[in-house]
């Protein structure tokens, strides 16, 4: 049984957790390759015009897996914690990818929602829908933990340079290198080290508590929560925030971001990619970003 995974969105904070878990089962996991501008083109042309860059993206994954696969795990993503919610997109992409795409294979679409059930009851109905003869089991070392550092460094050959950025943003949107334009290389030939932070509970909610209302989204309070973070972390020397531009949580969490915490005086720039943004315009502004952090520098000597 060849169960495919399209490596987009959640994949990107779940991957390891769903191919651990169907490799448990005795399935074979089939993941799509990394995104390219051929399967970002083809998902344009199956999905409408109002959705975000990242969802035509997934369209673009599903299109180069489905026809190699028995399944397709595409589940139905509500809240990945109990007081806040995902964008309601993930709620109805299995549904969008049915409307869009002709000749799939059979949908895994099982619901998550941590309010309602536990993450193993999501994991048995999963098992149910696939119809394994055996009682579903896991093993006694299966974990569901990621144990994500506080600081994820982007490879630059282990060399250190004077300057360092810190990337915040939507995972799907920062580590996917065709929908981010290539702004981690672009940084790399500058002699410039990239960092991503994933804050933890604790840090989340006391970031809440200093707005005046929290944040509904899952990964907006990790946004906010990460840029605050940085900000007061004297090893990062500015800030690039990654997002889209088909957003609506984006193009609120962006403003909160910059507006909560605008005392603490770092170079931070937001960058709103989507399908037409221009690698050479996005390269001039990343050069500009990083010779004011130069100028700063050379001010403190």
């Amino acid at each position: 049984m060849r169960i495919g995974i399209p490596q987009a969105l959640l994949y990107f904070r779940y991957g390891n957790l769903w191919k651990r878990f169907f490799s448990t089962m005795g399935a074979e996991v089939v993941v799509s390759p990394e995104t390219t501008d051929e399967m970002l083109s083809d998902g344009i042309r199956h999905s409408v015009g109002d959705i975000c860059l990242p969802v035509k993206s997934f369209f673009g994954h599903v299109l180069a897996l489905k026809d190699t696969v028995d399944y397709l795990f595409i589940p139905r993503m509500i809240r990945i914690e109990k007081d806040s919610y995902l964008c309601p997109k993930f709620l109805g992409l299995p549904d969008m990818v049915r409307a869009a795409i002709r000749n799939l294979p059979p949908v895994i679409d099982k619901e998550f929602n941590i309010k309602e059930k536990p993450l193993i009851t999501f994991l048995q109905e999963v098992w149910n829908a696939l119809q394994f003869r055996r009682k579903f089991f896991l093993p006694n070392d299966f974990t569901f933990d990621e144990h994500l550092p506080e600081y994820v460094t982007f490879s630059n050959k282990e060399k250190t340079w004077n300057i360092t950025v810190g990337i915040a943003g939507r995972p799907y949107m920062v580590f996917d290198r065709c929908l981010n334009k290539g702004i981690i290389s672009h940084l790399h030939k500058m002699e410039v080290n990239v960092v991503y932070h994933n804050p933890e509970d604790n840090y989340i909610n006391e970031t809440m508590n200093m707005l005046p209302k929290w944040v509904y989204w899952s990964m907006g309070k990790e946004i906010v929560s990460s840029v605050r973070r940085m900000l007061d972390d004297d090893i990062i020397d500015g800030i690039i925030l990654i997002s889209n531009a088909g957003c609506g949580p984006d193009s609120f969490i962006t403003e909160l971001s910059e507006h909560s915490f605008s005392n603490k005086k770092k170079p931070y720039m937001n960058l709103i990619l989507d399908e037409h943004s221009s690698n050479a315009g996005l390269q001039t502004r990343i050069e500009a970003f990083v010779d004011m952090i130069e100028r700063n520098q050379n001010k403190r000597q």
